[in-house]
């Protein structure tokens, strides 16, 4: 993460900036709620050239320019209604006309190197043996 105090903020308009940011100029217009790099958009919190650019403006906050289901009325509106208890999953009546949702089979290899599943015979190991010597005078069967 680049520090912000050196970005380069020029107006290119009275609601329309342009940051350089060390790798890339984006350009903020707040008249649309538009940041280049687009996290702005995206998460709906303030990208880092915003907050540049209301420094540069001498604003003291950037709440105003948090979208409006990360403020406290939105919050607060949504547990506002009454959450009704749905019964036993085992009492509730469901459609004939509705089956049931199969997740899909996985009959497809996988992409990447397959698994090695032969081991590499011991020197002098015959394919077929059915005993394993574990000292010259005891024999047991595998």
């Amino acid at each position: 993460m680049m520090k912000s105090a050196k970005w380069v903020v020029c107006g290119v308009s009275d609601h329309q900036y342009q940051v350089y940011d060390g790798r890339y100029n984006r350009q903020v217009d707040f008249h649309i709620g538009t940041c280049q790099c687009r996290k702005w958009q995206l998460s709906g919190l303030p990208c880092g050239h915003v907050i540049v650019v209301t420094k540069y403006l001498g604003l003291t906050g950037c709440l105003q320019f948090v979208s409006d289901w990360f403020k406290k009325p939105k919050y607060q509106g949504t547990y506002a209604e009454p959450i009704h208890f749905i019964g036993n999953v085992q009492e509730w009546e469901f459609p004939q006309h509705i089956r049931k949702a199969i997740p899909p089979g996985m009959d497809n290899p996988q992409p990447g190197r397959p698994k090695n599943t032969k081991r590499i015979k011991s020197q002098g190991e015959r394919a077929n043996d059915l005993y394993i010597e574990r000292d010259a005078k005891t024999r047991t069967q595998t």
